[in-house]
């Protein structure tokens, strides 16, 4: 048997922080309801699992992503483990945390972890 390494294709998603303000809002949107804790008193989004699969609450600081029609909500910890903001630099090139790629074809994803470069396509 042989192993092969293969790298996960980088996607993008449009992310947004769960907060007190948002939270009606959010869980209108993703089908959920806002209850609260009976032991906290702490505000959440109960989930309906038909349309966020991956979890069943959601809480202020959580965040929800939207892929297409498809959204996903995490802690905050998760999500800063497998997510990174892009943001447009010179010339529409992408850049991660406001590192700009110095490569002159194609788009390119640096990683703050790691100096180089990830094609993005």
């Amino acid at each position: 048997m042989e192993f092969k390494t293969f790298v996960r294709k980088p996607f993008q998603v449009e992310a947004v922080e769960i907060t007190p303000e948002n939270m009606a809002e959010i869980a209108e949107m993703i089908g959920g309801r806002i209850k609260t804790e009976d032991d906290s008193s702490v505000d959440y989004i109960q989930l309906n699992r038909q349309i966020i699969p991956n979890v069943g609450k959601a809480y202020v600081g959580w965040w929800v992503t939207r892929l297409g029609e498809n959204f996903r909500c995490y802690a905050p910890k998760v999500f800063f483990e497998q997510f990174s903001e892009i943001k447009v630099g010179e010339y529409g090139r992408i850049t991660e945390g406001g590192n700009l790629s110095s490569e002159d074809a194609g788009l390119r994803l640096i990683n703050s972890s790691d100096p180089a470069p990830v094609d993005v396509a």
